[in-house]
């Protein structure tokens, strides 16, 4: 199989390992398959591609959905707004929460590690807090 389709999926799948699950999805999949409930896990640029695309973990099926995970993938998502918006500060106590609570989960890690190095950068004004995956 070739194709720009396939393409995505590979590198997608080369995801798995850095952000710790087991599937990661694009905007695609998940406009296709509505009946899971998704974590947004980045925007990311791949090798081979110019635009970003966000990126996704599916945890379980809608149905499923319970209180606990709720209210995670709700202080998950204010935290990626805070660590998008460069307010380091709020980004890094709400992923330090998320980490302490679900220490089984290397995604709030791999942030708090984010959060350190670019608190340290400085960044450019259009700085649009896309990671670049150069690797497969």
């Amino acid at each position: 199989m070739i194709g720009d389709a396939v393409n995505l999926a590979s590198r997608l799948e080369g995801l798995t390992k850095y952000y710790g699950v087991h599937l990661v999805v694009g905007p695609r999949t998940r406009e296709l398959a509505p009946g899971f409930v998704y974590q947004q896990l980045d925007r990311v640029r791949v090798k081979g591609k110019h635009e970003a695309v966000e990126v996704y973990a599916p945890l379980c099926r809608s149905t499923e959905l319970g209180e606990p995970l709720r209210n995670e993938l709700a202080s998950h998502v204010q935290a990626l707004d805070h660590f998008w918006n460069r307010e380091w500060s709020q980004a890094h106590a709400v992923f330090t929460a998320l980490h302490e609570a679900h220490p089984e989960t290397p995604l709030y890690a791999l942030y708090l590690e984010r959060i350190d190095h670019l608190r340290t950068l400085a960044l450019p004004e259009d700085w649009d807090g896309v990671y670049e995956r150069r690797e497969k």
